[in-house]
Protein backbone atom coordinates (compact mmCIF):
# COMPACT_ATOMS: atom_id res chain seq x y z
CA UNK A 1 0.00 0.00 0.00
CA UNK A 2 1.30 3.44 -0.94
CA UNK A 3 1.76 5.74 2.03
CA UNK A 4 0.44 9.26 1.56
CA UNK A 5 1.77 12.32 3.39
CA UNK A 6 0.22 12.82 6.76
CA UNK A 7 0.25 16.12 8.56
CA UNK A 8 2.64 14.84 11.22
CA UNK A 9 5.20 13.80 8.60
CA UNK A 10 4.98 17.16 6.84
CA UNK A 11 5.32 18.96 10.19
CA UNK A 12 8.46 16.88 10.85
CA UNK A 13 9.93 18.15 7.57
CA UNK A 14 9.23 21.72 8.66
CA UNK A 15 10.73 21.05 12.11
CA UNK A 16 14.10 20.24 10.54
CA UNK A 17 13.98 23.44 8.50
CA UNK A 18 12.35 22.49 5.21
CA UNK A 19 9.86 24.96 3.75
CA UNK A 20 7.06 22.90 2.21
CA UNK A 21 4.21 23.27 -0.27
CA UNK A 22 1.26 21.05 -1.09
CA UNK A 23 1.28 19.34 -4.49
CA UNK A 24 -1.43 17.69 -6.53
CA UNK A 25 -2.40 14.22 -5.29
CA UNK A 26 -0.36 11.70 -7.25
CA UNK A 27 1.52 14.47 -9.08
CA UNK A 28 4.50 16.78 -9.00
CA UNK A 29 2.67 20.03 -9.75
CA UNK A 30 1.62 22.69 -7.24
CA UNK A 31 -2.09 22.94 -6.52
CA UNK A 32 -4.19 24.87 -9.06
CA UNK A 33 -4.47 28.52 -8.05
CA UNK A 34 -1.40 28.38 -5.82
CA UNK A 35 1.82 30.33 -6.25
CA UNK A 36 4.04 27.24 -6.19
CA UNK A 37 7.31 27.67 -4.34
CA UNK A 38 6.35 31.22 -3.36
CA UNK A 39 3.76 29.70 -0.99
CA UNK A 40 6.46 27.85 0.98
CA UNK A 41 5.86 27.57 4.69
CA UNK A 42 7.24 26.05 7.88
CA UNK A 43 4.28 27.29 9.92
CA UNK A 44 2.37 24.50 11.66
CA UNK A 45 -1.01 26.21 11.24
CA UNK A 46 -0.52 26.56 7.48
CA UNK A 47 0.69 22.97 7.11
CA UNK A 48 -2.33 21.70 9.06
CA UNK A 49 -4.64 23.74 6.80
CA UNK A 50 -3.04 22.18 3.71
CA UNK A 51 -2.87 18.55 4.86
CA UNK A 52 -5.30 17.78 7.73
CA UNK A 53 -8.33 17.60 5.44
CA UNK A 54 -6.39 16.53 2.33
CA UNK A 55 -3.81 13.89 3.38
CA UNK A 56 -3.74 12.54 -0.19
CA UNK A 57 -1.86 15.64 -1.35
CA UNK A 58 1.79 15.19 -2.17
CA UNK A 59 4.33 17.38 -0.45
CA UNK A 60 7.09 19.44 -2.01
CA UNK A 61 10.23 20.76 -0.34
CA UNK A 62 11.14 24.20 -1.64
CA UNK A 63 14.86 24.30 -2.28
CA UNK A 64 17.35 27.14 -2.06
CA UNK A 65 17.01 30.04 0.35
CA UNK A 66 13.56 29.12 1.80
CA UNK A 67 14.89 25.82 3.19
CA UNK A 68 18.64 26.37 3.20
CA UNK A 69 19.18 23.22 1.13
CA UNK A 70 19.97 22.39 -2.45
CA UNK A 71 19.22 19.03 -3.98
CA UNK A 72 21.18 17.18 -6.63
CA UNK A 73 18.57 15.34 -8.69
CA UNK A 74 20.24 12.30 -10.24
CA UNK A 75 18.07 10.53 -12.83
CA UNK A 76 19.87 7.17 -12.52
CA UNK A 77 17.44 5.50 -14.94
CA UNK A 78 18.74 7.64 -17.82
CA UNK A 79 21.78 6.32 -19.68
CA UNK A 80 23.35 9.78 -19.97
CA UNK A 81 22.95 10.34 -16.21
CA UNK A 82 24.98 7.25 -15.40
CA UNK A 83 27.78 8.42 -17.70
CA UNK A 84 27.57 11.91 -16.16
CA UNK A 85 27.77 10.48 -12.64
CA UNK A 86 30.82 8.42 -13.55
CA UNK A 87 32.59 11.50 -14.96
CA UNK A 88 31.56 13.58 -11.96
CA UNK A 89 32.83 10.98 -9.48
CA UNK A 90 36.14 10.78 -11.34
CA UNK A 91 36.41 14.54 -10.95
CA UNK A 92 35.17 14.92 -7.35
CA UNK A 93 35.55 11.46 -5.84
CA UNK A 94 32.61 10.31 -3.76
CA UNK A 95 32.11 13.80 -2.32
CA UNK A 96 28.99 14.49 -4.39
CA UNK A 97 27.34 11.23 -3.42
CA UNK A 98 28.30 11.17 0.27
CA UNK A 99 25.52 12.99 2.05
CA UNK A 100 23.46 12.15 5.08
CA UNK A 101 20.09 12.78 3.46
CA UNK A 102 19.06 10.88 0.34
CA UNK A 103 15.67 10.02 -1.12
CA UNK A 104 14.81 7.62 -3.90
CA UNK A 105 12.36 8.64 -6.62
CA UNK A 106 9.64 6.45 -8.15
CA UNK A 107 11.52 6.03 -11.44
CA UNK A 108 14.78 4.93 -9.84
CA UNK A 109 16.50 8.28 -9.36
CA UNK A 110 17.98 9.87 -6.29
CA UNK A 111 17.73 13.21 -4.51
CA UNK A 112 20.89 14.14 -2.59
CA UNK A 113 20.29 16.92 -0.06
CA UNK A 114 23.01 19.41 0.90
CA UNK A 115 22.86 22.29 3.36
CA UNK A 116 23.74 25.59 1.67
CA UNK A 117 26.61 27.38 3.44
CA UNK A 118 25.69 30.76 4.95
CA UNK A 119 26.03 33.63 2.52
CA UNK A 120 25.89 31.40 -0.57
CA UNK A 121 23.14 31.02 -3.14
CA UNK A 122 22.60 28.66 -6.03
CA UNK A 123 20.20 28.64 -8.97
CA UNK A 124 18.18 25.68 -10.15
CA UNK A 125 19.03 24.09 -13.47
CA UNK A 126 20.86 21.30 -15.19
CA UNK A 127 24.37 20.72 -13.89
CA UNK A 128 26.35 22.13 -16.83
CA UNK A 129 28.12 19.41 -18.80
CA UNK A 130 26.40 16.59 -16.91
CA UNK A 131 23.14 15.58 -18.62
CA UNK A 132 20.69 13.79 -16.35
CA UNK A 133 21.91 15.60 -13.23
CA UNK A 134 19.99 18.67 -12.12
CA UNK A 135 20.48 21.13 -9.27
CA UNK A 136 17.33 22.13 -7.40
CA UNK A 137 18.02 25.36 -5.52
CA UNK A 138 16.62 28.92 -5.62
CA UNK A 139 13.34 28.94 -7.50
CA UNK A 140 12.88 25.17 -7.36
CA UNK A 141 11.37 22.38 -5.36
CA UNK A 142 11.44 18.60 -5.16
CA UNK A 143 8.72 16.10 -4.39
CA UNK A 144 9.38 14.73 -0.91
CA UNK A 145 8.78 11.38 0.77
CA UNK A 146 6.30 9.88 1.42
CA UNK A 147 4.62 11.35 -1.68
CA UNK A 148 3.73 9.05 -4.54
CA UNK A 149 3.64 9.53 -8.30
CA UNK A 150 2.38 6.90 -10.72
CA UNK A 151 1.49 4.62 -7.82
CA UNK A 152 5.12 4.54 -6.62
CA UNK A 153 6.54 6.27 -3.58
CA UNK A 154 9.42 8.62 -2.83
CA UNK A 155 11.35 7.13 0.09
CA UNK A 156 14.11 8.25 2.44
CA UNK A 157 17.21 6.08 2.22
CA UNK A 158 18.31 4.96 5.69
CA UNK A 159 21.81 6.09 6.63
Amino acid sequence: MVKMPKTSEVLALADVGFAVIPLRPGGKEPLPGSHGSRDASREASQIRAWFDSYPERNVGIVTGAPSGFLVIDFDAYKEEASASAKRLMERTGWLLFSTGLVATTPRGGYHYYYRIPDGRSFRSGQLPGYPGIDVKADGGYVVAPPSEVGGRQYKWVPV
